[in-house]
């Protein structure tokens, strides 16, 4: 993300002068997660060299199963 103004843009939801809340998830298959080392678990650093890898829309995603979408009605 870049920030083409003369001043810091904060995260925020007053629906004012800042920038949306950004949200990032991923996963990895249940019987890999032991594989994992320990560090992996967590994310606490800031990874500016992989913001700009973006996957494909073909990418190779789980299937959605209708029993795991869970929509909640206003």
């Amino acid at each position: 993300m870049d920030n083409n103004l003369d001043r810091d843009v904060y995260i925020g939801t007053s629906a004012q002068d800042e920038m949306c809340n950004f949200y990032l998830m991923y996963s990895v298959p249940f019987d890999q997660y032991a594989t994992l080392n320990e560090a992996d678990h967590y994310c606490f650093q800031n990874n500016e060299g992989y913001q700009d890898i973006l996957s494909s829309s073909d990418y190779n995603l789980p299937p959605v199963f209708e029993e795991d979408v869970y929509f909640e009605s206003i």
